[in-house]
């Protein structure tokens, strides 16, 4: 089966470009401001930069619904209904959101963190979060209209405006909470930006809303949006809330340490998520079509293709670990480098099974299933991060998202195979095909680096990045070549 979709290519490396950009973003504001302020407040701003987006799984099931749903929709009068609903569900959500921070506070719960004075940082989230949340919508019916590369475009520019103002920020001694307002600002207007776009370019005009017609839109979209919104919080909870809990059983100094790390482990799971980004905006249609036969070809193909560019990226990463955690952060994080390596290892059987996830969305009923395989893994990451933490410390709390999901992953393997009739034997077989011969051509390396502690020196480490790429090159070039041209 041949998709012919010349942009599905082009928009991945346009979302690849922005999340390598933001990494790079993140990792050297990570390495200014851990390097100026105490970890324990570093940890208290962490903790609230990042609590907004604990709870945005609460958008994630309608954004989903608009990725699928615009590329059907036709009528200009249906699109501006759908975007409607979903911007004013999200403000509405925005409010219940800034109220409960609010109340929060004013009952004194956040006081686990310390006994400084947190009401700034909460009084900048009541203010901004709604207004956030509201334009954001925009920025998911920018993907949905196949528009990455005017989103991703705008989202480059505002993070040079966000780290020029950061840097101005930290060289006259600025305070976490006004760096904290700047974030939010930055966002703001990149949001109210993508918003713009949308009624430029893609004809969203407020007019054409029928109030009417907003309930039934919702009414449409609601039970894919339900289980989307399912799979969210289960994503929410493993990925984003486990810095309270980090905050909660460890203390907020250890959360800096946390984050730092997981900036890394998690670059594994941000490159799986863009490479499979433009999935649904332009196969959902092609895919609720194809034949089960035509399904599994692609998704073992699109399987074997990911899996690779994960590997190998993450084993470079690995390469590259000591070096860059001298990099960013001194020695607060070169304790935890044996650790790193083993989450990235996780990370890597748990990412072979993103793009048939990805397709299987596409499809009410694999969409379903993959909801519910989400919620089991979020009930079971608390009780691991506990029992990790308790025995392991710190070392058990960085590990537990990635355990949580490989208990998971035979059960997800088996049921998901099952409805879509893929092979488990053919999957298997691409996945360790891929493993085991980067396994021989990468561990030579490691084992020279170790022996020799090459594994500081930023020259032998790129001589031994083009040795690798010439390798990686002449072994895989043929079947790679198969691979692209299915998609064309």
């Amino acid at each position: 089966m041949k998709i012919k979709n010349k942009y599905f290519f082009l928009d991945t490396f346009s979302n690849a470009f922005y999340a390598g950009s933001k990494l790079v973003f993140n990792i050297v504001v990570f390495s200014l401001l851990v390097g100026i302020f105490p970890l324990k407040d570093y940890g208290i701003y962490i903790f609230f930069a990042t609590l907004m987006t604990q709870f945005e799984f609460i958008q994630s099931g309608f954004s989903a619904s608009l990725e699928r749903y615009i590329p059907i929709y036709q009528d200009k009068k249906d699109i501006s209904n759908l975007i409607s609903v979903v911007a004013f569900v999200y403000l509405g959500f925005g409010f219940l959101f800034s109220l409960l921070l609010f109340a929060l506070n004013y009952f004194n719960i956040f006081k686990f963190l310390g006994d400084s004075d947190l009401s700034k940082f909460v009084y900048l989230l009541v203010c901004f979060v709604p207004l956030i949340w509201f334009f954001k919508t925009f920025s998911f019916a920018l993907r949905a209209f196949k528009d990455f590369r005017s989103e991703n475009l705008v989202n480059c520019f505002f993070l040079l405006i966000e780290g020029g103002l950061i840097y101005y920020a930290i060289t006259h001694d600025f305070k976490l909470e006004e760096i904290l307002f700047i974030n939010l600002f930055i966002l703001l207007f990149r949001y109210i930006m993508h918003f713009l776009i949308v009624i430029i370019r893609h004809s969203f005009n407020f007019s054409l809303v029928n109030k009417k017609l907003l309930v039934i839109g919702f009414i449409k979209v609601r039970n894919y949006s339900f289980w989307n919104f399912a799979s969210a919080l289960s994503g929410s909870i493993v990925n984003v809330s486990d810095k309270l809990l980090v905050s909660l059983f460890l203390g907020a100094a250890s959360l800096p340490i946390y984050y730092g790390i997981n900036q890394f482990i998690k670059f594994n799971t941000t490159l799986s998520s863009v490479l499979n980004s433009s999935i649904i905006p332009h196969f959902t249609k092609r895919i609720s079509k194809s034949t089960r036969e035509e399904f599994n070809e692609l998704a073992l193909k699109g399987t074997e293709y990911t899996s690779f560019v994960i590997m190998t990226i993450s084993a470079i990463f690995i390469l590259f670990s000591s070096f860059i955690f001298i990099l960013v952060s001194k020695d607060y994080l070169l304790n935890y480098t044996l650790i790193f390596n083993i989450g990235m290892l996780l990370h890597i059987l748990i990412g072979s099974r993103a793009f048939v996830a990805k397709f299987c969305k596409c499809r009410i009923d694999g969409n379903k299933l993959i909801s519910k395989l989400s919620l089991l893994t979020s009930f079971l990451y608390p009780v691991i991060f506990i029992v990790t933490s308790t025995q392991y410390g710190l070392n058990g709390a960085i590990l537990s998202p990635a355990l949580s999901h490989l208990l998971i992953l035979p059960i997800w393997i088996y049921l998901v195979f099952k409805q879509t009739d893929l092979s488990i034997h053919n999957y298997l077989k691409n996945i360790l095909y891929i493993f085991f011969k980067l396994f021989f051509i990468f561990t030579p390396f490691y084992l020279i680096n170790f022996l020799f502690k090459f594994d500081r020196n930023i020259i032998i480490l790129l001589i031994e990045l083009i040795m690798i790429s010439i390798i990686v090159y002449s072994i895989f070039s043929k079947s790679l070549n198969k691979i692209f041209h299915s998609f064309k």
